[in-house]
């Protein structure tokens, strides 16, 4: 997993050295993590930091090979990361100060995405979201060399690389697409995917770190396809190590005393899965992977699931289900009915939550219904546009009418929904023709079994 090569030349795929890397080795030694903080304020002098905010804001455009520029950006990238495994920034008695140094980074990356900014900085932006990289790396190997890691090391750490391709509330695609395109260009995008997967798989990890990890790889895999493409070899990789996750946290057996926030905890975890095997573009990956099924399960509340999906689960599963293309040489072995069938399942439980609240409770949720209304909408847009079924016709036509009162704020009518739902079978049995095991079933329907059991003579 983690190469005990020098921190420069494991950043990369293939063995491959950054050019920061080969400066700093070429030149005098670069102040180390064991330094401390004394010592940094030393070399983060008056001159650096007025060259770096230069660079920042591209007044002075940053030359790759120029000691100084990269010199001044790394300092910064210390500066963000290495607090992390200082004492002073750790201990108790030093509250505050953590959140402090995730504010800077935050700081440096808002003068970084300042339009005005943009025109002249991309070459600063990528070289110091690069040395952030490798220095939280950095980071994460030395706490792993400690007889007992702090939790409170890795999470953050971990937050702060996921940080960089982070999307603001506030933020329409357009606007954050802008902002992090100039962080991942290059190699960048291809280090962090694995980055984020060796933070996600590390020896003594915990589950915070998992979740700001696949959130990290989440987000990178949001960013729209580039010319040429930024995850050309990751993309597969990220997903694989997504599926087996999911496996994995399947599997995880919760004891009989869990409380509801860790059931909950749990279930925030599992979303990020989602999120990451949602991005995927196809219902196929490689010859035994199947990425549709795992969000099917998610999507019909499957019963093979440990826990019960919560509903943003189920959201994010199903925009992903409908935007998988069913196309390609095995596209006649994938069956897009059945997986509209189980987004309909989604459907059905949302609106009853949409209408619990417009009728019962009032408006709670920080975000609103509406805005995921729509966002279902426009995926059942591409999953009529990619599948020409009557069937997928005629239930994107149904669903989306539940959908656009729920956006307009209207009460939908869940149980006439949920009958139809019903009377309109897809005619399907699995997801996919030649998997076994690719059947989804729902507890609703287990219960009603059960109840058809009890009703049964029994034996004589």
């Amino acid at each position: 997993m983690f190469s005990r090569l020098p921190v420069a030349s494991r950043a990369l795929p293939g063995g491959l050295v950054l050019a920061l890397g080969t400066i700093f080795a070429a030149g005098a030694p670069a102040q180390s993590i064991e330094d401390r903080e004394e010592g940094f304020n030393k070399k983060n002098n008056k001159d650096v930091r007025v060259l770096r905010s230069n660079l920042f804001k591209g007044v002075d455009p940053a030359e790759p090979n120029n000691k100084a520029h990269v010199e001044a950006l790394d300092v910064g990238a210390k500066m963000v990361t290495y607090k992390y495994y200082w004492r002073e920034y750790t201990s108790p008695a030093a509250p505050g100060k953590l959140h402090n140094v995730f504010e800077d980074l935050e700081k440096d990356l808002v003068v970084l995405a300042a339009p005005k900014n943009r025109v002249n900085n991309a070459i600063a932006t990528r070289l110091f979201c690069q040395q952030v990289m490798i220095r939280a790396r950095e980071v994460f190997l030395k706490e792993l060399e400690e007889d007992k890691p702090r939790p409170i090391t890795l999470i953050n750490v971990t937050r702060a690389v996921a940080r960089l391709v982070d999307r603001g509330i506030a933020q329409n695609e357009k606007e954050w697409v802008d902002e992090v395109l100039p962080r991942i260009q290059g190699p960048n995008a291809e280090q962090l995917a694995t980055l984020l997967l060796d933070l996600l798989k590390a020896p003594k990890n915990n589950d915070g770190v998992r979740y700001h990890a696949l959130r990290g790889l989440a987000n990178l895999l949001a960013v729209p396809p580039q010319s040429p493409d930024l995850l050309k070899e990751g993309r597969d990789k990220v997903v694989l190590e997504a599926l087996a996750f999911a496996k994995t946290l399947n599997a995880r057996k919760l004891p009989a005393t869990a409380t509801h926030a860790e059931k909950e905890g749990f279930k925030v975890l599992r979303r990020e899965v989602v999120r990451v095997v949602a991005r995927y573009p196809s219902p196929f990956l490689g010859e035994k992977e199947h990425p549709a099924l795992f969000l099917a399960q998610i999507a019909g509340k499957d019963r093979s699931l440990n826990l019960p999906p919560r509903l943003d689960e189920r959201l994010e599963a199903s925009i992903g289900l409908a935007r998988m293309k069913a196309t390609g040489p095995r596209a006649p072995g994938y069956h897009p009915d059945f997986a509209a069938e189980q987004i309909g399942k989604f459907v059905r439980d949302f609106a009853a939550g949409a209408r619990l609240e417009v009728e019962v409770k009032g408006p709670t949720r920080s975000r609103p219904w509406k805005v995921e209304a729509a966002r279902m909408i426009d995926a059942l847009d591409a999953l009529r546009a990619d599948v020409k079924t009557k069937y997928v016709s005629e239930f994107v036509e149904k669903t989306k009418g539940v959908l656009r009162n729920i956006e307009r704020g209207v009460a939908a009518d869940a149980a006439e929904y949920g009958d139809w739902l019903s009377t309109n079978p897809s005619g399907q049995k699995k997801l996919y023709r030649d998997v076994e095991g690719s059947t989804i079933e729902d507890g609703k329907k287990e219960k009603e079994k059960e109840k058809e059991k009890e009703k049964e003579p029994a034996d004589s």
